[in-house]
């Protein structure tokens, strides 16, 4: 099932639903965003972005916030698909953030995109360079992907993996080379989401 409302209409939401009953302990990390989603309105689906044209993304303030795994990724990286082309690049053009304290407690929403907030969306794309310059540089002289940050501590890659139904780590590797044991992902850092409330 796809959504058909745009960013506008769920900031519209966002000022009538009451945003209580996130502090219950839950043992599922996405829980606070489907919560999230159901009272938005906003449907469970395979879509790149949660919105026509954004995305949703709930998190604690202090913590880090996952994007999108990096194997979706690896192809256009290695490839130097043009930011605004690739698929992190298209999950991170309009976001609506919203936030709340380690109790589960509400404390705020904004809008992040290149018009609104610019200065924090080029340190953004400053640090995905960096790191897709990284991931190239590994990947061509077949060495492991560790943790990567970017220069402005915004962006970062690191290790996402669960163990599967065989109690192992999946691990990652692109065109038969072996780049990490576990998955990884892109995350936006602790300071990032610090920063999003407080400019």
């Amino acid at each position: 099932m796809t959504c058909n409302l745009s960013t506008k209409q769920i900031l519209s939401k966002m000022n009538r639903v009451k945003l209580t009953g996130f502090n219950k302990k839950n043992r599922n990390k996405g829980f606070k965003g489907m919560k999230l989603e159901k009272k938005l309105g906003i449907p469970c689906s395979t879509q790149l972005t949660d919105m026509t044209d954004g995305e949703l993304k709930s998190y604690t303030v202090g913590q880090s916030i996952k994007i999108t795994s990096l194997g979706h990724c690896l192809s256009e990286i290695i490839n130097k698909t043009q930011f605004k082309n690739c698929k992190l690049g298209t999950k991170t053009d309009q976001i609506v953030f919203v936030g709340f304290n380690k109790e589960g407690d509400y404390i705020g929403h904004t809008l992040l995109n290149h018009n609104i907030k610019p200065n924090i969306y080029k340190k953004v794309l400053n640090d995905y360079n960096y790191i897709c310059k990284e991931i190239t540089k590994c990947y061509k002289k077949k060495e492991l992907l560790h943790t990567i940050t970017g220069p402005q501590n915004f962006l970062q890659i690191r290790t996402a993996g669960n163990k599967n139904k065989d109690g192992n780590y999946t691990p990652l590797i692109y065109n038969d080379t072996y780049l990490n044991d576990k998955y990884m992902a892109f995350y936006f850092t602790a300071d990032f989401g610090r920063n999003l409330l407080s400019n």
